[in-house]
C-alpha cells in the first residue's frame, strides 16, 4: 500500500531545492523544476526513465539525457539520494545537505522508501569495525529491504 506525499512536504522540498541550487550558482530551468517536482511527489525511489515517464504523463517535455544530468546535479548538491537496491533516486527530506548519515528502509511490496538518521552509536560501531579491517571507506550507505508497516498490516 503506497503512502502519499503530503502537499506541504512537496512544497518544502521544492523550495529548499530551488534555494540550494541558486545558492550553488545553478540556473532554475523548467526541466530542473520538473525533475525536482517529480521527486518531491514520490515516496518511491524513481529511475531516470521513471522520472522521464512521469514528467511526460503530466504534460511536460524533457529528454532522458537531461533527466540524468539534472539527477547528477541534484546528487552533487546533496538534495537527493541514490538508492542502490532499486537503482532509483529519492528526494532527501532530512535537511537536504546530507549532514547526517542516513539509512533507507525500502519496502519490497509497495516500493516506498523511508529515510531515517543512523544512530551515532550504530555508525561509530560500523566505523570501528571497518577500521579494524583496514578499510578506508569514502561512503557508508545503509539500505534495508523488507515490508513497511502499512504492507505488514494489510497481509
Amino acid at each position: 500500500m503506497k503512502s502519499s506525499t503530503r502537499p506541504e512536504d512537496v512544497r518544502a522540498f521544492e523550495e529548499r531545492a530551488i534555494h540550494r541550487l541558486r545558492a550553488e550558482g545553478f540556473r532554475i530551468t523548467m526541466p530542473r523544476v520538473q525533475v525536482i517536482r517529480t521527486l518531491a511527489q514520490s515516496n518511491e525511489a524513481l529511475s531516470a526513465y521513471g522520472i522521464h515517464e512521469r514528467i511526460l504523463a503530466n504534460g511536460g517535455r524533457i529528454d532522458v539525457v537531461s533527466v540524468y544530468r539534472i539527477l547528477a546535479t541534484l546528487n552533487e548538491v546533496g538534495l537527493i539520494h541514490h538508492i542502490g537496491v532499486v537503482d532509483g533516486y529519492l528526494a532527501c527530506r532530512l535537511g537536504g545537505e546530507h549532514v547526517h548519515q542516513t539509512e533507507h528502509l525500502v519496502c519490497s511490496d509497495c516500493g516506498n522508501v523511508q529515510e531515517v538518521e543512523v544512530p551515532a552509536a550504530a555508525l561509530s560501531a560500523a566505523e570501528a569495525q571497518i577500521s579494524q579491517m583496514g578499510f578506508d571507506p569514502s561512503v557508508i550507505k545503509i539500505e534495508v529491504v523488507g515490508r513497511c508497516n502499512q504492507c505488514s498490516k494489510s497481509g
